[in-house]
C-alpha cells in the first residue's frame, strides 16, 4: 500500500521521521500515530509507511 505513494510525499515523510526521532520526545514504535496527525493517512498507510521508513534507516549510511 505505501508504495503508491508518491516519492515526493515519501520523502517528506521520512524527512519528518527524522526529525521525530532526532527529538528523542517519541517512541519511533508509537509514531504511525503522528503521521496520521500530520499528514492525514490513515492507520494502515502510516504503519506501512513506518515500517518502510525503518527498514531503510541506516541504509544510507552503509554506502558511504
Amino acid at each position: 500500500m505505501a508504495a503508491n505513494v508518491d516519492n515526493t510525499v515519501r520523502e517528506l515523510v521520512y524527512e519528518f521521521l527524522d526529525d521525530l526521532r532526532e527529538s528523542g520526545e517519541v517512541n519511533m514504535f508509537g509514531a504511525a500515530l503522528d503521521l496520521e496527525e500530520e499528514f492525514g493517512f490513515d492507520r494502515s498507510m502510516s504503519k506501512d509507511l513506518l515500517t518502510d521508513w525503518m527498514s531503510q534507516y541506516g541504509k544510507d549510511d552503509d554506502n558511504e
